[in-house]
């Protein structure tokens, strides 16, 4: 589970997962673009861009280094022995082990409850949702890591759709007249 909304931290059940690198660091930018991109995985055009000025850095060369180091750092860590970093025909993804689980983010799970249509119940459903996607929101996204134009971009959305969340969650239950039910 890689925490990003608020504090950043990378667990595995109850254990925490060290990356033993700087959170600043490119190696871990890209693994944390790579968990946000999921398995459909992010190009690598999309990766120099978000890592690098391509005007004053060999991005080619720069992502090729980072992606050798993040996979020394991940065999490093207290993660099953595996090749995570892969690439395909210019698409860079992360693989898990078998039996681990898939590779889960809080950003991800926000961005899912809150583009989930509600069911039938309506009220309720949506109601559901709005809690489920607020308690995710546990602050800024990457807060480490002002100044990256792709964290500056992602924070500013997650804020926004946060701030919606809770307006719709507060009028949901006036509406409903539970003034008790739900407290951040």
């Amino acid at each position: 589970y890689i925490q990003t909304l608020g504090t950043m931290r990378l667990t595995s059940g109850d254990e925490i997962i060290s990356l033993h690198t700087s959170i600043t660091g490119k190696a871990c930018q890209l693994f944390l673009l790579l968990a946000y991109a999921g398995t459909k995985g992010i190009t690598r055009t999309a990766l120099q861009d978000a890592l690098y000025d391509r005007k004053t850095t060999d991005a080619a060369n720069a992502l090729r280094i980072n992606a050798s180091r993040l996979r020394k750092l991940l065999m490093q860590s207290e993660l099953p022995e595996h090749t995570y970093v892969m690439v395909d025909k210019n698409i860079y993804y992360l693989t898990e082990p078998e039996g681990m689980g898939v590779f889960q983010m809080d950003a991800v799970l926000f961005r899912a409850a809150v583009g989930t249509e509600p069911g039938r119940n309506g009220c309720i459903s949506r109601r559901g949702l709005l809690e489920k996607a607020c308690s995710l929101y546990g602050g800024e996204f990457l807060a480490p890591l002002s100044g990256e134009v792709w964290v500056e971009n992602l924070r500013g959305h997650f804020q926004e759709i946060y701030f919606k969340c809770v307006q719709a969650l507060c009028q949901i239950l006036k509406q409903q007249e539970d003034y008790k039910a739900w407290s951040r």
